[in-house]
């Protein structure tokens, strides 16, 4: 028993040890043929790339005539290995003349033909992937093919294929694709935000006749132009049926920074959906910073979100100095629920202290503005941080501010007295 046992194991070691041997000679026999490959490929793409080298700087007609003159035998696969590396290969003022060089040659066709339906998958990729840079004669016709195979490899390589060549006409095909919800809206937007301006009527065009999910995508991507869109095209969006439509469209007016977009934004304030709110506070904050306080004030009042009320006193904080015109006026009102945000931007921001060293100022017009403000916090009876504020003074500055809280609110002041320590 015992010795058929061990038989057993040293039969399943052999086992094992002859399969790490296989393994190993396997990979072994992989890495020399591929470098045999590379050593064969390596003399000619090194020979392609030194010319395209030599001709950088050169005139354009002699880049033309070398090209002519010493690139013709040069294989397809050779080209559309250097056609998907030409920004790492090719010489910027040399590409556009090898650009035009290669429309002459059979290696054109040859790139159509490898991109179309059949063949080696990656090898179409690959011819996919060199007609986003060398917009060949059927080029779009064969990427828009390939978006609607089933293979999601070929969609997505003929997808970043169209967003290559940044043109009107593969913006067209991309907007398709989106309205067709054949993509995640998110990727293409991300793919589209690095075309020119020009695609913008492609834009507005398909925003025309979308759903509202790529109407939501496609103020997503007219955020990223900002100043330039077309501010009617978007203004119509913030009265839409769908709240994530209003929200957006509200961002995208924000983005374009134009004072013409204030009139939509203070009337999206009123939306009955938050989320439409806080983008409409974001938006009017971009353009206007702390200024659009009071337009803030009636929302200040009847805010119920949480959220939108961060962000208004995240406007305030934002801007301190900016936003003491309307602290100012803020603190004055009867509403407790305004007086309340206004206080807590300033305890927030740390303008306090700010504001107790403004009342020391020898300029006296800062001065008086600013003991204006203090006094109003003071007969607000909401002067919760004061006191911390106060620590932070030095002792004569502190008991000159307390001098003036004293001709305010006596009783506040001897509150706001260091207290003795026990035991001293």
């Amino acid at each position: 028993m015992n010795s058929n046992f061990a038989e057993i194991v040293w039969i399943l070691n052999a086992v094992l040890v002859a399969c790490v041997v296989l393994l190993a000679a396997g990979g072994l026999l992989h890495s020399l043929a591929t470098a045999a490959t590379r050593r064969r490929r390596q003399p000619a793409d090194l020979a392609l790339t030194d010319l395209l080298r030599k001709l950088a700087g050169k005139p354009a007609q002699t880049i033309a005539h070398e090209l002519a003159r010493q690139c013709g035998a040069v294989a397809t696969e050779r080209w559309i290995w250097l056609i998907n590396r030409h920004e790492t290969f090719v010489p910027e003022n040399v590409w556009p003349q090898l650009e035009n060089y290669l429309f002459t040659l059979p290696a054109a066709l040859e790139i159509e033909r490898q991109a179309g339906p059949g063949g080696n998958k990656w090898r179409r990729v690959e011819a996919m992937k060199c007609l986003g840079h060398l917009p060949t004669p059927f080029a779009l016709t064969l990427l828009e093919q390939a978006l609607a195979e089933e293979d999601e490899d070929l969609r997505y390589f003929a997808m970043l294929s169209l967003a290559h060549m940044r043109t009107a006409a593969a913006a067209r095909v991309m907007l398709e694709q989106l309205q067709r919800n054949a993509f995640n809206g998110h990727k293409v937007v991300a793919l589209l935000e690095a075309f020119p301006p020009a695609v913008l009527p492609e834009v507005y065009t398909a925003l025309q006749k979308s759903d509202v999910r790529a109407r939501f995508w496609l103020l997503k991507l007219l955020a990223r132009f900002k100043v330039a869109v077309e501010l009617p095209a978007v203004v119509g969006l913030t009265r839409d049926l769908s709240p994530d439509v209003r929200a957006v469209a509200c961002e995208c007016l924000g983005f374009t920074g134009r004072a013409e977009a204030l009139d939509p934004l203070e009337r999206s304030l009123q939306d009955p959906i938050w989320y439409v709110r806080l983008q409409a506070v974001r938006a009017l904050s971009r353009i206007e910073g702390a200024a659009c306080l009071p337009l803030l004030a009636g929302l200040m009042a009847s805010e119920t979100s949480v959220l939108v009320q961060e962000s208004i006193k995240n406007v305030m904080m934002r801007d301190p100095a900016g936003a003491l015109p309307a602290t100012e006026r803020f603190l004055g009102r009867d509403d407790r629920t305004v007086q309340a945000w206004c206080v807590n931007a300033l305890v927030d921001s740390n303008s306090v202290v700010k504001l107790l060293s403004l009342c020391l100022s020898e300029q006296a017009v800062a001065r008086e503005y600013a003991r204006g403000i203090l006094r109003k916090l003071i007969e607000s009876h909401l002067h919760f941080g004061l006191k911390q504020a106060l620590d932070q003074l030095q002792a004569g500055a502190r008991r000159r501010v307390l001098e003036f809280v004293a001709g305010v609110d006596a009783v506040l002041a001897q509150r706001m007295e260091p207290q003795p320590v026990k035991g001293a």
